[in-house]
Parts: structure tokens; C-alpha cells; sequence
């Protein structure tokens, strides 16, 4: 059994902690926020206790813990998970893993130095249908893959209730290109076992200000739609389209294009179970894989409990399996999303990927 504990009470408390609950041989021993006030409410509706910090420095030296997950801002992690790594521990920390690939690459250096692991959140990869997807490709279901295209459009970026925080901020690392499209560029990569050479972007945001929790106007510098065109090592050819500010959103689409077949993936509003669908015709014949028991109505929670699995394997056993975001991941990723920067920057079309 590992004591887990958990850094951020936003995405942590909504998926961490009941992942956590969900996943054999982990313990939730303790919680921490910013000084908010929220480790300690979610803490007295759990029915077993734990350790309660209200700041994370404090909580990722604490002596009780194997393993910290940190849910925390971008401009947060990476002082999180150096001082998490100097205190002896294990690390999960959510995408994008600090704000560019030079800090991701400095933490991983230190946990191979310290010899700990760093687990990165890309956990779409455990989603049952993207897995699905991932080894009917692998399989050569579809012969020869030649385009993916990823459309993924929803309109929660124009709600009404919606305050400015950290991920409208473009030099905290906010806007969809890290948030969204980062697990894009991760999974396609999966699927297709090869990784991204050079792309060219189109940035930008329907919402120009927001008013943050104090009523303050606010302007937005993270873009809210982005549009990525790919050229991966493999020579297959990808579109990576995505927006939170898209009105009447189709939802998130995958789209996989062989010399013998093809596939979509399409979870469509309100985003039920129900509304989640994965098609293919290959050279097996057609298949329809709609349903299947995650053990939660948060799919999201499955998969993170997938990965905890696949993590705690690596912490306790040194079984490192192949489908276990790693730092070299989040690196590429980040790798990825710079050279998507400066293509829209530069206004020069397709920026080679530097590794």
C-alpha cells in the first residue's frame, strides 16, 4: 500500500480524489490547497481521515507520504515537484508539467539523479475508447495510417458563470494549446507510435476579458481556439483543431484514416456515457464499441485510476508499463507546443520540433 497525497483542490479534488479511492494498493493519506480553505472541506466529506496542509511546500515534505500528486497552477509545479524530489518522493503531476520543456527537462534530470519517478497526467490514454483505438491501430486493423484528424469543440469557454483565472493567462501557461490540445498531441502520438517533425499554428481568443472572483475586468491572453497541422516522423499527416469557445460545440472527435480502413471516436454534449461512441471499418469487417463498464460516471476517473495502477506497478515492482506517461512525454509535448509558439509567432508557416 503507498500514502498517496494530493497538492491542488480544483482537478485534484474532482479526479484525483476519487481515483485514489478507486484504485487498489493506494492510500489518501493527505490533502493540501493555497490557503483556500478546500483541503479542509473535502477532507470532512471523506470517511476516513487525513493529514490537512493549506499550502502545498508543506505538504510534499511531509514525512507520511510515498507518493505526491500535484494539481496545482503550471507556475506552480515545477518548485513543487524539485522540493517533492529533494524531500524522497515520488511524483504524479498534472499536465503540462511546469511552463516549457527547458523546466520539464531540468525535473527529470533531478528524479534520475535522486532515482524517483515522475508521472506526468496524460491520462486520456487510459480512456477505454482512445485505448481501444490505440490497439486497433497498433494491430494494422486500418493497413497503413495516413491521416489523423482531431476536432474537439465545446462552448464552456462562453458560459455566463465563467471567471477569469490562471488558464486565461498566457504567461502562466493558460489557454487550450497547453490545456486541451496538449492531450491531443499526446495521444496522437500514442496512436500512431511515432511523434510529431514539424507543425504550423493558428492561435487566438473569441473572449477578449473576463472578470475574475473580485469582479476586476480582466484581460484574456490565452487563446481559446487553436488549429495545428502535423507532420509526424512516420510521414502521416495530422489536424489537431480545438476551441472551449465554440458555440453549439460538436464535442470531442478522433478520426483515423488507413490504406484499409478507418475509424472515429466521437463524445458528443452533455458528455454522458451514453454520448460516447468509438466506429472502424478495416480489414475485420466493421465494428461499433459503445459501452463499457468504467465503474464511474466520471470517465475521467477511470482513466486517472488507470493510471494510478499503471504508476503505483512502476513505484512498487519497477514494472514500467509502455502506455505510462513519462517526463521524456511531457517533454516532446512541450517540445511540441513551443514549436507551435513560434510558427503563429513568426508568421512563417511549419517550425521543426526540436528534441
Amino acid at each position: 500500500m503507498v500514502k498517496v497525497g494530493i497538492v491542488g483542490m480544483g482537478f485534484g479534488a474532482a479526479v484525483h480524489i476519487p481515483a485514489c479511492l478507486l484504485t487498489d494498493g493506494v492510500e489518501l493519506v493527505a490533502l493540501a490547497d493555497g490557503g483556500s480553505g478546500k483541503a479542509i472541506r473535502r477532507a470532512s466529506e471523506l470517511s476516513f481521515p487525513v493529514q490537512v496542509f493549506n499550502n502545498g511546500e508543506a505538504a510534499v515534505c511531509w514525512s507520511g507520504l510515498d507518493i505526491v500528486c500535484i494539481a496545482s497552477p503550471a507556475t506552480t509545479q515545477f518548485e513543487l515537484v524539485r522540493r517533492a524530489l529533494y524531500a524522497n518522493k515520488h511524483v504524479i503531476c498534472e499536465k503540462p508539467f511546469t511552463t516549457s520543456s527547458a523546466q520539464a527537462t531540468e525535473l527529470m534530470k533531478l528524479a534520475i539523479q535522486r532515482d524517483l519517478n515522475i508521472g506526468v497526467c496524460y491520462e486520456f490514454r487510459y480512456n477505454s475508447h482512445i485505448s481501444k483505438l490505440s490497439s486497433l491501430a497498433g494491430s494494422g486493423e486500418f493497413g497503413d495510417i495516413n491521416r489523423l484528424a482531431v476536432t474537439w469543440h465545446a462552448n464552456s469557454g462562453l458560459s455566463p458563470s465563467r471567471k477569469w483565472s490562471w488558464k486565461n493567462d498566457g504567461s502562466q501557461a493558460g489557454g487550450v494549446l497547453t490545456d486541451w490540445c496538449s492531450h491531443a498531441i499526446d495521444y496522437g502520438s500514442l496512436i500512431l507510435e511515432s511523434r510529431i517533425e514539424r507543425v504550423a499554428c493558428r492561435l487566438g481568443s473569441r473572449v477578449s476579458h473576463l472578470d475574475n472572483d473580485f469582479g476586476k475586468r480582466k484581460l484574456v491572453t490565452a487563446p481559446d481556439f487553436c488549429e495545428l497541422h502535423c507532420q509526424f516522423e512516420n510521414g502521416v499527416w495530422a489536424t489537431f483543431s480545438v476551441s472551449n469557445t465554440q458555440p453549439n460545440g460538436m464535442g470531442h472527435r478522433i478520426e483515423l484514416f488507413g490504406d484499409a480502413g478507418w475509424a472515429r471516436y466521437h463524445l458528443r454534449p452533455p458528455y454522458t456515457l451514453n454520448d460516447k461512441s468509438l466506429i472502424w471499418c478495416g480489414k475485420s469487417g466493421s465494428g461499433d464499441y459503445r459501452f463499457c463498464d468504467v465503474g464511474n460516471a466520471d470517465d475521467r476517473v477511470q482513466a486517472m485510476s488507470g493510471f494510478m495502477r499503471d504508476y503505483t506497478a512502476l513505484v512498487n515492482l519497477g514494472q514500467a508499463s509502455k502506455k505510462l506517461p513519462t517526463c521524456k512525454d511531457a517533454i516532446y509535448v512541450w517540445q511540441v507546443i513551443e514549436a507551435a509558439e513560434r510558427s503563429f509567432a513568426e508568421g512563417q508557416g511549419f517550425q521543426r520540433v526540436m528534441q
